[in-house]
């Protein structure tokens, strides 16, 4: 039975286990209403030591709302039914701060008497009920994390089985979680991942990593791998112990794919480039027998014939030979340049590269009455592939004679100005024009031509175009149909 009157020894061991275990205790004389609290229970509700409570005070402190009815409820059928509890409940102390309690209530009777009394203890619990309520919110957190997961997780345990996996990671191999339950982790593994991922999961196990990432296939349950980035992480004990791990496996097949294809691609561009580099090599090798031979020639005709060596006949065949020489000098150093990138490249005269295409183009300028106007300073110097930039130019300047207009005169212009880092050379010509409405967007494409003219294949400009993107500059149009055209060139420095 309860006692009211310990001993004095029994007392004094009652507080030092209150003081100790923070466990505070309450009554409550069912006769009189009277309730009384410990120091330890006053301690907790942070209110003084000569503070006396009553029942409806102290039901008060519980916070408002669920806490307080319920310990209403509960303190109401302990005192009507005998009944008993231990719940716990949160708090408001004098001081406003908030606390989790844990609270038990019983009904007994006085030692040697038929006084009723309702009793128990009161205990903070707040520390406990954070650090229950903080897990609780983790494993509320990570359920979210690993059922709604867009990666798929699986937890899988020191001897490669599987513990638990989410539903993404099912769908990605194709399984029910019951059928990948079934299988053994290694079973999943494509066959020529294996042995790496054994070295990589041996040297995970033996703590020389506590997670690592690698690019791993999986074998589909329809038999096809399917390509993932894999993490695992080790999940240890309180001792540092790994008891299982986490694996994340994200899906790149698609984008594996794609990287394998470019790769493809790239190794075929990489072959085709050597054929056309051993092309080339050859078409310079051959050309410069051509071009001997006809040096030769020049030679032999001088010797022979001083009369037709002053010719200016024989002078423009002379400065034709010497320009194709120049031509296939400059073929050999865009050669060595392709296996380079713009390293090497060679000061180019924007004048100097013009009046040899203007000779090299003689005869056709001369069939075909064309009057080239040139406003270039000869100080107008860049940085680039000679062989690109007469290429460049021969083009333009056929074009301009090949397009000429039948009603007048063929004029070009040539000009050529310094804007910042760029040098802009502009052709301009009253030939036949082209109607920009109609082929805007298909002038520098392949094989595009605007009028019916002999031996027009539609090449000239589309090779322009790709030296000068190549050579990191840029080339525009302008025209008018039976006006003429306006190319503007825009080279680096």
């Amino acid at each position: 039975m309860y006692s009211l009157q310990p001993k004095k020894e029994t007392l004094h061991l009652s507080k030092m286990v209150e003081e100790i275990a923070t466990i505070g205790t309450w009554e409550v004389d069912l006769n009189t209403n009277k309730l009384m609290w410990s120091d330890v229970t006053k301690k907790i509700h942070e209110v003084p030591s000569h503070y006396t409570p009553n029942v409806k005070s102290g039901i008060e402190f519980y916070k408002e709302g669920e806490n307080r009815e319920r310990i209403s409820s509960l303190f109401k059928e302990l005192v009507e039914h005998n009944t008993y509890f231990d719940e716990e409940f949160e708090i408001i102390t004098a001081k406003g701060n908030r606390k989790w309690v844990r609270s038990i209530g019983v009904i007994g009777y006085r030692r040697g008497s038929t006084t009723r009394v309702a009793y128990g203890t009161f205990q903070d619990v707040t520390e406990k009920t954070n650090f229950t309520r903080q897990i609780s919110i983790s494993e509320e957190q990570f359920r979210k994390i690993f059922e709604f997961s867009e990666t798929g997780i699986a937890l899988i345990d020191l001897n490669e089985k599987w513990l638990r996996i989410n539903q993404h990671f099912c769908d990605m191999l194709g399984y029910t979680e019951n059928e990948l339950k079934k299988l053994p982790y290694y079973k999943l593994v494509y066959p020529e991942d294996l042995e790496r991922n054994k070295k990589e999961f041996t040297a995970f196990l033996k703590g020389e990593s506590q997670s690592f990432s690698i690019q791993k296939r999986f074998v589909h349950k329809n038999g096809g791998p399917i390509w993932t980035l894999i993490t695992r992480s080790a999940v240890k004990d309180n001792l540092g112990n790994t008891i299982h791990y986490v694996l994340h496996a994200k899906n790149i097949n698609d984008d594996k794919l794609q990287q394998i294809r470019i790769e493809k691609l790239l190794d075929i561009s990489r072959k085709q480039n050597d054929k056309l580099l051993n092309f080339a090599h050859i078409v310079s090798h051959n050309l410069r027998s051509h071009y001997s031979n006809l040096q030769m020639l020049l030679n032999d005709i001088k010797l022979d014939d001083s009369k037709l060596a002053n010719t200016s006949q024989f002078e423009l065949m002379r400065m034709t030979i010497d320009n194709l020489g120049e031509t296939i000098h400059n073929l050999n150093d865009t050669v060595d340049l392709s296996t380079k990138h713009l390293d090497g490249l060679k000061t180019v005269n924007i004048k100097k590269h013009i009046d040899n295409t203007i000779i090299s183009i003689k005869p056709s300028i001369k069939q075909s009455n064309a009057i080239i106007r040139q406003n270039v300073d000869k100080s107008i110097e860049i940085r680039s592939i000679p062989a690109y930039i007469d290429s460049i130019f021969l083009n333009i300047l056929n074009n301009a004679v090949k397009y000429k207009s039948p009603k007048r005169q063929l004029v070009i212009d040539i000009d050529a100005k310094i804007e910042n880092e760029y040098v802009i050379v502009q052709f301009r010509d009253n030939g036949l024009g082209i109607d920009l409405d109609l082929h805007k967007n298909k002038i520098f494409g392949m094989y595009k031509t605007f009028h019916d003219v002999q031996n027009a294949n539609g090449l000239g400009l589309y090779i322009t175009k790709n030296q000068i993107d190549y050579l990191g500059g840029d080339i525009t149009v302008e025209s008018k149909v039976d006006v003429g055209s306006s190319f503007y060139i825009k080279l680096k420095k």
